[in-house]
């Protein structure tokens, strides 16, 4: 799932990226963040010992996350790309194997 939306934003951005350096570090910079925040939730021995610490860096990496997408977006928006619908659809594919799994 995760690399999906950093693949859709690569052929999204693919003609910009080689003229512009500034779609490859925010795609980089988005990549990091992800793998950022899988490491914090997996990260249970921090969590447990912790909690306030863990708490604090996975919400740190969440807001960069976010202020990288809305980068993005924006850049999506100068350039005339719709970066938003990717993000859309990645947030409605995980909607959708959180529901599969949540049978309440």
């Amino acid at each position: 799932m995760k690399k999906k939306i950093i693949q859709s934003l690569k052929d999204a951005l693919a003609n910009l990226r080689a003229v512009d350096g500034k779609a490859n570090e925010l795609i980089q910079s988005l990549d990091k963040s992800q793998d950022l925040i899988l490491f914090f939730k997996k990260d249970k021995e921090m969590r447990i010992k912790y909690p306030d610490i863990w708490k604090m860096q996975l919400d740190n990496e969440e807001k960069n996350y976010s202020s990288i997408r809305c980068h993005l977006i924006e850049y999506g928006i100068r350039n005339q790309i719709d970066i938003e619908t990717i993000f859309k659809t990645d947030e409605d594919s995980k909607q959708q194997l959180e529901d599969l799994f949540n049978t309440d």
